[in-house]
């Protein structure tokens, strides 16, 4: 189980649960029965962790705000 002990480390459960989403994502794609029913549990655990901890999601307007920084960029 992972305690969130600083506001840091919800960013970072967070963002390790975006990585074990996207290597699951190319598990099943490349059929690797195995490693998708790993990475599975570990997705399964880490939204198990992010409900006890209870992150704060950031409102739209908050997250709308952060995704503008790169705008200049094409």
């Amino acid at each position: 189980m992972f305690e969130v002990t600083e506001a840091g480390d919800e960013e970072d459960l967070l963002a390790l649960g975006r990585m074990v989403s996207y290597a699951c994502q190319r598990a099943k794609t490349m059929n690797l029965e195995f490693s998708t029913y790993c990475l599975e549990m570990a997705m399964m655990s880490l939204m198990q962790d992010l409900a006890r901890s209870g992150p704060k999601r950031p409102k739209p307007e908050e997250r709308t705000a952060k995704m503008n920084l790169g705008s200049g960029f094409h």
